[in-house]
C-alpha cells in the first residue's frame, strides 16, 4: 500500500540525515580535540576523518549482523510446493 512505501521512504531519509549528522558531529569534535592537542591542521582533519569512517564501519558492521536475525515473513499461501511434489487441490 501507499502509506507504507510513504513511510518506509520517511524512515529511509530520516536515517540518512541521522547517519550524515553523526558523521559530521565526529568529524568535527575529533578534529577540534586533535587540534587543541597541538596536532596540526592536515593530521587533525585526517584524524576526524578516520574516526568519522571507523564509526561509519562499526554501525554498519552491526546492521549487517543484525539483518540476519530479521525473521522471513510468513506467505498467506502456504510453504512453496516442493519440486515434483503433486500439488494439493
Amino acid at each position: 500500500d501507499r502509506l507504507g512505501v510513504a513511510r518506509l521512504f520517511r524512515a529511509q531519509q530520516v536515517a540518512g540525515a541521522a547517519g550524515t549528522a553523526l558523521f559530521i558531529a565526529l568529524y568535527t569534535l575529533t578534529s577540534v580535540r586533535l587540534s587543541g592537542e597541538g596536532a596540526g591542521d592536515q593530521l587533525a582533519l585526517s584524524g576526524g576523518v578516520h574516526t568519522a569512517f571507523l564509526w561509519g564501519a562499526i554501525i554498519s558492521l552491526v546492521a549487517i549482523i543484525g539483518a540476519f536475525f530479521v525473521p522471513k515473513p510468513v506467505s498467506e499461501f502456504g510453504p512453496p510446493a516442493m519440486e515434483g511434489a503433486p500439488a494439493n487441490h
